[in-house]
């Protein structure tokens, strides 16, 4: 698929919030409810070429990815540098 398709960033921001709760992480949001239906969106979008449309809800999807994989990477602890 190509990088900037929905169903990637929509499986990303799915997977990073189950690895979450896997992990017992507190996430701020998970945007998992909101993603599904984004992502559903962008293709009716392109079927009916409103691609304006299309490309605002890509960039929401994107955004969305960004802000819960900056979470993870915040809460996620890190190896200790000095330790090794």
């Amino acid at each position: 698929m190509y990088p900037a398709d929905s169903k990637l960033y929509l499986k990303a921001i799915q997977k990073l919030g189950a690895a979450a709760r896997n992990r017992c992480i507190k996430l701020r949001q998970t945007y998992s409810r909101v993603a599904k239906e984004a992502a559903m969106m962008v293709g009716r979008y392109a079927h009916a070429k409103q691609f304006k449309r299309m490309r605002n809800r890509l960039r929401k999807l994107k955004t969305w990815l960004g802000r819960v994989l900056r979470d993870m990477r915040r809460k996620v602890p890190q190896p200790d540098a000095a330790l090794e």
